[in-house]
């Protein structure tokens, strides 16, 4: 390994070091659940990653083990079974996902997603989710096979009861244009919070060698410098020195305390808060993607039911459709099977209209104004410890170097 490969790993361990213990601050409520605990696991085609799941509800206790693949799976249900409604972020796909970096990496998003939906408890008591929290079978896809199933109804039925709250408020173009409204500025602000995760980055590197240099400077290139080669100058006097004199105890405590301020989160915690609002806005794109995709349903519906219902006037007129002449029904039999399908799709086209009605009012009404909020003291709050710590570094430079200041070689100058 060349030396600059050797100094590159070296920077990557120390940013991971740095990074690990940052935590975004969350909140929970009476649910109690943690992922902890990664372990790799080896099969017949492959390693993997497996995460421990547990906690307490109020359907008792559970502890599970999943793979980053069942995460994926349970998101995918609830977005699906719940459209509109905002469903916390995973952390991203990975190729190298047995590396040591991006297994702490994804623990420690994973708790969040888990703490997330926790705060969420109509998601968190949902049965397709409780399911994924105390199944004992390791595939994880067939535990949720019953869940899988798109039923209207039952989607509707669930939104009544769980946002009966929004049964006053009405549907109408300013709604729509709120929702629109909001997507672009998501997209703005994604593009904007990219920037802004870049830009920490590089604090967070420059920090890194900025402290590494300082503490090569104070202890190689000054104290050592003044030991074996000033001292040659100015005859073995130590009272001329500046560094290595009687007041190299002082500086060393400064020295050490600089070097402990620096591994405190600063601008780290700024970075991680970036690269969180990136995945939460996608997050919230995926909600509003939901709304589009369930619109696309229902103008599929109508158009079905207005080919059919044009179908079945030919028919009642005498004449066979291409369809039937393939299948070898009879008049009776198509005018059966035309009317039934009709059926069908109107209901779905009911349906469908009544369920991107409940979802554009859960999205206008619950969850941009839930992001709104849920945005500001997170900020505040990482802000100010972000401050607090880079303040408290600071304060401990300037005393290593007003001590310095205090040399009495240095002050002589001025006199």
């Amino acid at each position: 390994m060349s030396d600059t490969q050797k100094d590159t790993k070296e920077q990557e361990d120390n940013e991971e070091s740095h990074n690990e213990h940052v935590e975004l601050p969350t909140n929970t409520r009476d649910i109690h659940i943690e992922v902890y605990n990664p372990q790799i696991r080896e099969d017949t085609f492959n390693k993997y990653v497996v995460y421990s799941i547990k906690g307490t509800d109020t359907n008792g206790p559970f502890e599970v083990i999943r793979r980053y693949s069942d995460f994926d799976k349970i998101r995918a249900l609830l977005l699906a079974r719940w459209p509109g409604c905002y469903i916390p972020p995973l952390p991203p796909k990975a190729l190298n996902s047995l590396e040591a970096k991006v297994v702490r990496e994804r623990k420690k998003y994973l708790n969040r997603f888990c703490q997330k939906i926790a705060e969420l408890p109509y998601l968190h008591y949902y049965a397709g989710y409780q399911e994924f929290l105390r199944s004992k079978n390791p595939n994880i896809e067939k535990a949720l096979a019953p869940f899988a199933k798109q039923d209207y109804e039952e989607v509707i039925n669930r939104y009544i009861d769980t946002f009966h709250q929004l049964g006053g408020k009405e549907y109408n173009a300013a709604v729509v244009k709120k929702i629109a409204d909001f997507k672009a500025f998501l997209l703005k602000m994604k593009s904007m919070s990219s920037s802004l995760k870049k830009c920490a980055r590089s604090m967070v590197k420059a920090k890194i060698n900025f402290y590494q240099e300082f503490a090569f400077l104070n202890g190689l290139v000054t104290m050592q410098y003044e030991k074996t080669v000033f001292t040659q100058l100015n005859n073995g006097d130590e009272n001329l020195n500046v560094f290595f004199d009687s007041k190299a105890p002082i500086l060393y405590q400064h020295a050490e305390k600089v070097e402990e301020g620096s591994k405190k989160p600063s601008v780290e915690y700024i970075e991680e808060w970036m690269k969180a609002e990136a995945r939460e806005i996608e997050a919230f794109l995926d909600a509003i993607e939901q709304k589009e995709y369930f619109n696309n349903l229902r103008a599929k519906a109508q158009s079905k039911q207005k080919s059919e219902s044009n179908d079945l006037q030919k028919v009642l007129g005498g004449k066979t459709t291409m369809k039937a002449l393939f299948l070898r029904k009879n008049k009776e039999e198509e005018i059966g099977d035309l009317e039934k399908s009709i059926a069908k799709h109107s209901k779905d086209f009911d349906d469908l209209t009544r369920l991107d009605d409940m979802i554009t009012l859960v999205i206008a009404y619950e969850e941009i104004d839930k992001f709104k909020n849920n945005k500001m003291n997170p900020y505040y709050n990482i802000i100010r410890i972000a401050a607090h710590n880079e303040l408290e570094t600071l304060t401990n430079m300037e005393q290593y170097w007003a001590t310095i200041l205090t040399n009495k070689n240095i002050t002589a100058l001025g006199e």
